[in-house]
């Protein structure tokens, strides 16, 4: 008898913990320990723009997750009616079909439109769902995006969507990739003004950490390059730069914005020579990485995209223990291949670096 009742009550903690996690928010995160994503079930907590906290299943000690490292979040627990709770489990399957499909598979482009068709109708049914309104928003808007890669005309629909939801939620933790995203749209349109100033606001938001600022900085500079204002890259580099001890591990990245000015203000030779000799001598790997994707860039503001496909090739296959510059090389090799009218390759491309951004 004595067993009987042990068993049962085993059977109804298993019960509890399975219904318990049936009904759990789920973040999808990179652990750099492991190579693939980290799943963590639980109840989400807070929300910021650095990170999300969330209280795992079973457990009565909080986990923080940086927002860098979130791959996705899947929502439950805000969900109280059946409604809301059908109605965005069907834009998240819907989404899981699209990413499910090969970059180039036939029906790629109608299963995105599908994914996001399916969470513009669960938007209005979600009005007010504390951080699941505003994950759909945001997934409006990167879905738009990524129709865009191969329909210009989802263009002004993404980044009107993407700019409603940087003006809307700055303190939240999707902000600093719709950033990127809405940035790189303005880059494909070739208003690297926008571009540049988009981050320019990022690097202005409250609660970003040192680090953060200053990546958007760096970025601001890259659009201003690529746009050809010369003179504004080099105002904001400059301070940049003397305002860094050569120990932090930015300063070298900084320094190697110095020779993608110089590639693009006549002196190509230069900038080459110097990067070639830096490669050949490096033997640090996320240095070699960072040298690749910077001549990459020379070759691509010097109008050479053949060789600079090479460059981040090398760092996409063969130096890719450092993930940001894994992320630089995969979204230049996006846009190097739409330049030498490889569509294929830049779907590919695309769909990897919204994995990875996501």
């Amino acid at each position: 008898m004595q067993r009987t009742i042990v068993q049962f009550s085993l059977l109804c903690l298993l019960a509890v913990a399975i219904g318990s996690a049936a009904a759990s928010d789920v973040i999808t995160y990179r652990d750099g320990k492991k190579a693939t994503g980290q799943e963590q079930p639980g109840t989400i907590q807070d929300e910021s723009i650095t990170s999300v906290v969330i209280m795992p299943n079973l457990k009565n000690t909080p986990k923080t997750i940086d927002a860098a490292d979130i791959i996705n979040i899947v929502y439950e627990e805000p969900l109280k009616t059946k409604d809301a709770k059908d109605a965005y489990r069907k834009a998240v399957n819907a989404e899981t079909a699209a990413d499910r499909a090969g970059a180039n598979a036939p029906n790629r482009k109608q299963l995105v439109a599908e994914a996001l068709a399916e969470y513009q109708k669960a938007l209005p049914k979600l009005a007010g769902v504390k951080f699941v309104e505003r994950h759909v928003q945001y997934k409006i808007g990167v879905l738009a995006a990524r129709l865009a890669a191969d329909d210009a005309a989802q263009l002004p629909v993404a980044i009107d969507a993407l700019a409603k939801f940087k003006a809307a939620n700055p303190n939240s933790w999707q902000i600093t990739n719709c950033i990127r995203v809405l940035a790189k749209l303005y880059s494909d349109t070739n208003d690297y003004e926008k571009a540049a100033a988009t981050f320019e606001q990022l690097k202005g938001m409250n609660g970003l950490t040192k680090e953060m600022k200053l990546d958007a900085e760096l970025q601001a500079i890259n659009s201003w390059v690529l746009g050809g204002n010369m003179a504004k890259a080099g105002d904001l580099l400059r301070p940049l730069l003397a305002s860094l001890p050569p120990t932090d591990p930015k300063f070298l990245e900084l320094q190697m914005k110095q020779d993608l000015i110089l590639a693009k203000s006549g002196k190509f030779k230069q900038a080459e020579t110097e990067l070639k000799g830096l490669i050949k001598d490096a033997k640090d790997k996320d240095k070699v990485a960072l040298f690749h994707n910077t001549l990459g860039e020379c070759y691509l503001v010097n109008n050479q995209p053949k060789d600079a496909v090479f460059e981040f090739l090398w760092v996409e296959m063969m130096y890719n223990q450092n993930k940001n510059e894994e992320l630089k090389a995969v979204a230049q090799l996006e846009k190097v291949f739409k330049q030498l009218n490889r569509p294929d390759r830049a779907r590919e491309y695309a769909d990897k670096l919204d994995r990875m951004r996501r």
